[in-house]
């Protein structure tokens, strides 16, 4: 609902900060600049510009909501949830057995399709420790322990004491 009101924030939400950020920004610049073409000093900015800022600002709303349904149906769906799981346990075993490169290949593309997965952040953790890149490995520490705090799984201090 947030989404509706102010597109961008709802992206916020669902850890799309960035993404979220830049489209409340864009649909606020263009807002501002239909308002003050349409309302409140109109014959100071070019008709044009009036135009291409409401078209502007009902094309960022469109996105925002696009964006935000897009993202939703990827977490919520059980054939990404499949293919996750499909994913993390070929990277266990990859890792379990030492194939770095077949580990490395399976949770890139697991990234590519849910980043906020926290076991496979674990995974991708324990292959940078495991191939000796421990500022990358503490880095994903971090961020196993921002995504979470959000699920309220608890795993984030089972990974650190497998890491250690």
């Amino acid at each position: 609902m947030l989404n509706v009101v102010i597109p961008g924030a709802g992206l916020v939400i669902v850890r799309r900060e960035w993404l979220g950020l830049a489209l409340a920004l864009l649909f606020g610049v263009f807002a501002q600049i239909a308002i003050f073409g349409w309302w409140i000093v109109p014959e100071d900015i070019p008709r044009l510009l009036q135009v291409v800022a409401a078209a502007g600002v009902g094309g960022t709303w469109l996105g925002a909501q696009a964006l935000l349904v897009q993202r939703l149906r990827l977490v919520t769906s059980p054939q990404i949830a499949e293919e996750m799981q499909t994913l993390v346990e070929r990277a266990r075993w990859a890792i379990d057995n030492g194939d770095w490169h077949e580990a490395r290949q399976s949770l890139l593309v697991s990234r590519s399709l849910n980043d906020e997965h926290v076991e496979a952040a674990m995974l991708w953790a324990e292959l940078m420790a495991k191939t000796g890149r421990r500022r990358e490995a503490r880095r994903w520490q971090r961020r196993i322990a921002r995504l979470d705090a959000g699920t309220g799984q608890g795993q984030a201090a089972e990974s650190r004491e497998a890491l250690r």
